[in-house]
């Protein structure tokens, strides 16, 4: 079987993760590894496959006609670019969150795809690492969802909240709302967002939004809120989505139960009387696969098979408007935004 030769481009923290999950995947050669940091390509010796060659040029890697596929891990600014690069030099991307900031990146690339009439995802996959989607929490909540086992949807809650890694070249909206966003895309795609309001602030370094509060409201009624915060001395990650049937609470700090239904909420007549129901509480097991193995999997699949990922470019635009609406929110001291 002939392997699809990969190139990793950025080596810091988050790529030892990439890497040791990419050591499962018996279809794929990590053929390269390239950071401009010569100390950050030291630290991955021992840990890289044998045969896989550091690099500080990555234009050199991605002229090579061998490479099918590139995995971005570097700095969240140089994205864009190099997936204009990996474009151009016909590559297949997985690109870390946010691939974008911005409608406007969003759409110079599109337009960019266009010029170059691969456009079509059979021809090129470009897909988000947007882990959760493939996380089997949240999988275990989709495939309720879509039994209406909780029954119509009311409310999202979450927080995600901890000691966070400051960066310069993001906020915290760039760093944890993006995880809600891709959840609540995935998990409501045909849901309309009549508009996003959201306030933050810069607690430790002025400028730099370092928690943050946002709102999603529906067309369809459901109503979304989400804390972050990178200076929480206490780490906090758990979603609550509430329906009329039942309640599922992920918990993604919790070593067992990380998914709970409970039979509860409240009935309600017109004679203004309310009920309340306290049922039985369950958990299932959940599959012991890593998330990012899950989702690195899909991504070559989806290469094999020539078929959109499900955090593809589609996926990726409305992620995007829902991190841009809430950043421009916050500038704006909390004015809605509508039209997202």
């Amino acid at each position: 079987m002939d392997k699809i030769k990969t190139a990793l481009l950025g080596c810091g923290n988050w790529s030892q993760n990439v890497i040791r999950n990419l050591l499962k995947l018996e279809e794929v050669e990590l053929t390269y590894c390239v950071d401009i940091d010569e100390k950050k390509l030291e630290k991955l010796k021992g840990k890289a496959p044998y045969h896989t060659q550091l690099s500080i040029d990555y234009h050199f890697v991605l002229h090579n006609p061998e490479i099918e596929a590139v995995i971005i891990v570097s700095p969240i600014n140089t994205h864009p670019q190099l997936i204009k690069e990996c474009i151009t030099n016909r590559k297949h991307i997985l690109c870390q969150k946010p691939a974008f900031r911005t409608q406007d990146e969003i759409a110079k690339t599109c337009l960019f795809l266009v010029e170059r009439g691969i456009l079509d995802s059979s021809q090129l996959i470009l897909m988000a690492c947007h882990t959760f989607c493939y996380h089997p929490a949240i999988g275990e909540i989709k495939s309720n969802l879509l039994l209406n086992n909780l029954g119509n949807i009311q409310y999202y809650k979450s927080t995600r909240i901890n000691l966070g890694l400051f960066n310069r070249d993001n906020n915290v909206c760039d760093d944890l709302l993006i995880h809600d966003a891709s959840i609540l895309c995935y998990l409501f795609p045909d849901d309309i967002i009549k508009y996003i309001s959201a306030t933050g602030s810069d607690n430790i370094k002025k400028g730099l939004i370092d928690t943050a509060n946002i709102t999603i409201k529906y067309w369809s009624g459901l109503f979304a809120n989400i804390d972050i915060s990178w200076v929480s001395a206490v780490k906090n990650r758990q979603v609550i989505i509430v329906g009329d049937k039942k309640t599922v609470v992920y918990d993604d700090t919790k070593d067992e139960h990380k998914v709970c239904y409970y039979d509860a909420g409240i009935d309600y007549n017109n004679d203004f009387l309310f009920s309340y129901r306290k049922g039985n509480m369950f958990s299932p097991r959940l599959g012991g696969t890593e998330a990012i193995e899950n989702e690195l999997r899909h991504f070559f699949q989806c290469i094999k098979e020539k078929k959109e990922p499900k955090t593809g470019l589609k996926h990726i635009e409305k992620v995007t408007r829902i991190l841009e609406a809430a950043n421009n929110s916050i500038k704006q001291n909390g004015t809605p935004i509508y039209n997202v």
